[in-house]
């Protein structure tokens, strides 16, 4: 499928004609111009869609953050997979995560599974922090090969007090030891956070 293709399904959707609930874009080169039409779809009112699947779709930083952003005006979505999109590295500022994301007291209520895997999501920029602020229902969340770092995760204690957190996948990612003692503070205040992976974070040690 292509971004014209998406377009097409954008349209039926709007109209009612396509009353779907998944919607599986991965390995598809939809880009940019891609991510307008996802934006769209998400915007629907009376959208029923629950599950998006969008790896490896060549999305890029600014127009993912944007399908991101767009989920604060649905209330359908539960799972959302935007693994492999070259999402983050220091080449973004925060004045165009800023953009991207722009700061307002709507959050999105109904996600419950945010795939972010194999992006770039560390960096002084907090892009995995401005991510996280927009959704407070999260219970799974996968950020294996996310280059996080022991800073990044101690950046989030303050941040990620997700009463329904319960799983987080930060396999292979680059934390030490100070990046365990931020997590167990973290699960100090979210209990509900019962399982945590940290295979392939070779100073890890538990």
């Amino acid at each position: 499928i292509t971004a014209t293709g998406l377009s097409h399904i954008a349209d039926a959707v709007a109209s009612g004609l396509l009353p779907i609930t998944g919607l599986n874009m991965s390995m598809n080169p939809l880009g940019p111009e891609g991510a307008n039409h996802i934006c769209k779809i998400l915007e629907i009112g009376g959208c029923q869609i629950a599950e998006m699947r969008c790896a490896s779709c060549k999305l890029g930083t600014i127009p993912a953050l944007k399908i991101l952003h767009s989920l604060t005006r649905n209330t359908s979505l539960a799972y959302l997979f935007l693994n492999d999109n070259g999402i983050g590295g220091d080449g973004i500022s925060k004045e165009e995560i800023s953009s991207a994301l722009p700061e307002s007291e709507a959050v999105n209520h109904t996600l419950k599974m945010l795939g972010l895997s194999h992006n770039d999501l560390t960096g002084s920029n907090n892009i995995f922090l401005a991510i996280l602020k927009m959704f407070d229902s999260v219970e799974s969340l996968s950020t294996d090969d996310c280059k996080l770092t022991s800073r990044d995760i101690i950046n989030l204690q303050k941040e990620i007090a997700k009463p329904e957190f319960k799983k987080w996948n930060l396999n292979n990612n680059d934390l030490d030891s100070r990046g365990v003692h931020a997590l167990k503070e973290i699960a100090k205040k979210v209990p509900s956070l019962s399982e945590v992976f940290l295979d392939g974070n070779i100073g890890c040690h538990s």
